[in-house]
């Protein structure tokens, strides 16, 4: 009997399969803005792209220019938004291009010329994954000025289009974090400024998206981010939820606690989220989680502990991201231990270095789960992450993104 399929011709097949999906990926990349950083790298890319399904909610990452060394580990099919951060405005509504000391202002720096952060957008492209630039206020003070001087806005929009138009991209978060309380008269400017920028982006470029940062308590103290006003004048809501213990704070406490307010912490993810939805359309709402945890000095072994004042000698209440954690040698993670009320992981346990006590509040994929159920139980928009690349090289929290938003 003759052989059909010998192995010339299985080869020969093989061979020809491949010629053809290489022939697909030129076609695509033809289509598309996508430049060349190395071919194989770029074929590797697209054939996965082909196959591959956007996540069913939005999944809204924060791009730090300080975390762009480890932009090689995003893996896009869980994302649907990145968003690099950030440019500062200045009160006349310029970017600010140098620090107070004069040397050039990172932010800037980056945007204008990392190697990186263009290949992090021309990969977004490829994965059909939507692109912003982030604009920050540079304190109170400027914010106040800025939002007080309307002529302000028209310079900050030009500047934001040359941006948006040098980068083939076209949308913008806005995160301007007033640190104090503030007036409602600071409040209404703010959302007025968001209105104009969204109307003004979205007859440019039609279908432009506007998202903006907004602080879990605002319905609980006078915010810069009134949300209701914000979500009519915006695209979208980035909750912050996180934060709610800072180093600062005067105990120590979880990061992001999903219930506990009020017996036991002021405020919680839950009661925020609760509190949006009473008046803005849960389809308006990212909420936001943290890639980090803080690590408090602390007066006794408990979780809740009173925070004690640092010093050189014992060290102080610090932020880590989660690959600082991870990495450490000398925080037994495998002591840490499950709070029911939060949903949250804690680890207390006496430095190796100077042997001060201290209590690390931290995020794990378990903890991410439950807040990606409360997006898919109130049937938010989609989750917001702080911040890309705090997660190093390791897989969990991508992990957790798949298994709870993939489609």
């Amino acid at each position: 009997m003759k052989k059909f399929f010998t192995p010339r011709v299985i080869i020969l097949h093989i061979a020809t399969i491949n010629l053809l999906l290489l022939a697909l990926v030129f076609i695509i990349l033809r289509k598309t803005d996508v430049v060349f950083f190395s071919p194989i790298g770029e074929t590797i890319q697209v054939i996965n792209s082909l196959f591959s399904k956007p996540p069913k909610r939005v999944v809204y990452g924060y791009l730090p220019y300080w975390m762009l060394n480890n932009s090689k580990y995003i893996e896009y099919d869980k994302l649907t938004d990145i968003a690099y951060f950030s440019l500062k405005v200045d009160e006349n509504g310029n970017f600010v291009e140098k620090d107070a000391e004069g040397n050039v202002e990172d932010g800037f720096k980056n945007w204008k010329e990392s190697e990186k952060l263009k290949k992090v957008i021309e990969y977004s492209k490829l994965w059909k994954i939507r692109f912003s630039l982030t604009i920050t206020g540079e304190n109170d003070e400027s914010i106040d000025a800025f939002l007080s001087c309307r002529k302000c806005w028209d310079a900050l929009l030009a500047n934001v289009k040359q941006e948006l138009d040098a980068k083939s991209i076209k949308d913008l978060n806005i995160d301007f974090e007033h640190a104090d309380e503030t007036t409602e008269e600071v409040s209404d400017a703010y959302a007025l400024f968001v209105k104009f920028m969204n109307d003004s982006l979205d007859e440019t470029f039609q279908d432009s998206r506007v998202v903006v940062a907004s602080f879990a308590d605002s319905y609980k103290r006078k915010r810069v981010t009134n949300p209701t006003k914000l979500a009519e004048a915006s695209d979208a809501l980035f909750v912050m939820a996180y934060d709610f213990h800072q180093p600062t704070s005067e105990n120590a406490g979880p990061v992001a606690p999903i219930n506990g307010s009020p017996e036991k912490y002021d405020y919680d993810v839950s009661n925020a989220i609760k509190d949006y939805k009473k008046y803005v359309s849960e389809h308006k709402l990212i909420l936001g989680v943290p890639y980090y945890g803080y690590n408090f000095l602390i007066e006794k072994p408990e979780p809740d502990s009173k925070r004690v004042i640092g010093n050189p000698s014992n060290g102080y209440s610090i932020s880590q991201y989660y690959a600082m954690i991870k990495d450490n040698k000398n925080i037994p993670l495998e002591k840490a231990v499950w709070d029911p009320t939060s949903e949250t992981p804690y680890l207390i346990y006496n430095s190796q270095e100077n042997g001060a006590l201290r209590v690390l509040h931290f995020e794990n994929e378990e903890s991410l789960k439950k807040k990606y159920d409360i997006v898919l139980d109130e049937n938010l928009l989609g989750v917001g992450l702080w911040a890309l690349g705090y997660d190093g090289d390791y897989e969990e929290f991508w992990d957790a993104l798949s298994d709870k938003f993939k489609n």
